[in-house]
């Protein structure tokens, strides 16, 4: 998936996010709501090599990093390698979710939890996996 904000002079704003993700723009402003509430911030900022991306983050703390694409929104968690098995075995989430968690490869030492938001029902997910990350 490719972002929808790769021109460093093309700042996301609310309007734009909107028509880059469509019909998942509910789901966005969802997030964005879930987010505020979290009491985490969302800070854009561009990036050579993968254009603007959005971390989500309280102080000084990464909480998840987000980028937009056409028709998509997607939040990627970084957890530590010892937190797969309690992310593993939340049934709050689905089991397709549980079993890409179970064998994904590490970044370094880091285990990437990768979420994508096409409707609404979709943040049920991203709340989930962020009170497991607030949490950690």
């Amino acid at each position: 998936m490719t972002t929808a904000f790769r021109d460093p002079a093309v700042e996301p704003t609310a309007t734009r996010i909107h028509a880059a993700l469509g019909a998942a723009g509910d789901a966005w402003d969802l997030l964005a709501d879930l987010i505020a509430e979290s009491g985490l911030t969302l800070t854009w900022r561009y990036y050579r090599e993968g254009g603007w991306l959005a971390k989500a983050g309280k102080g000084s703390k990464t909480v998840a990093w987000l980028n937009v694409a056409p028709g998509c929104a997607r939040v990627t968690f970084y957890f530590a390698e010892r937190d797969r098995a309690r992310l593993v075995d939340t049934p709050a989430l689905p089991t397709d979710l549980r079993d890409r968690i179970a064998v994904v490869a590490l970044i370094g030492k880091l285990l990437p939890v990768s979420l994508e938001l096409r409707v609404s029902q979709d943040v049920r997910e991203f709340a989930t996996v962020l009170r497991i990350k607030l949490g950690a």
